[in-house]
């Protein structure tokens, strides 16, 4: 249903929904060198760190999005700040943001590994005011 449904209509092909596709996930190693589990859900909160793309289907999505919700409607999920649309997400050990501007014309996409909740909301932000439009 995601894919026929969600990522489809945007041009999304290129995603898994299993923890199976090793090139999608990320290794995380504890301080003791030990590989950490990986956290994808496949059950109910799949939308929760179990959609598994690459941040040039990721920023796809986005733009044909944005695209289709010009001028000014709001794309179902997304937040404004003054300068983006966007949308993130965090699960145990991963953090994701992507916002794109009033235009659909620049994305910025930040994954985060092993950092805290929030960081790659920050780290956006940061990039945001160092490069505006």
């Amino acid at each position: 249903m995601v894919r026929k449904h969600v990522l489809a209509p945007y041009g999304v092909t290129d995603v898994a929904t299993t923890a199976d596709r090793s090139d999608r996930v990320p290794v995380l190693h504890n301080w003791a060198g030990q590989v950490r589990s990986t956290w994808v859900d496949t059950g109910p909160f799949i939308g929760a760190g179990g959609i598994l793309s690459t941040f040039d289907e990721l920023e796809k999505y986005m733009l044909a999005a944005r695209r289709r919700h010009l001028p000014g409607g709001r794309p179902p999920g997304w937040e404004k700040s003054p300068t983006l649309w966007w949308h993130n997400g965090h699960n145990r050990d991963q953090g994701a943001f992507v916002g794109v501007d009033d235009a659909a014309q620049r994305v910025i996409t930040v994954h985060t590994l092993g950092y805290r909740v929030g960081t790659a909301d920050k780290v956006a932000t940061r990039l945001e005011r160092r490069f505006p439009v």
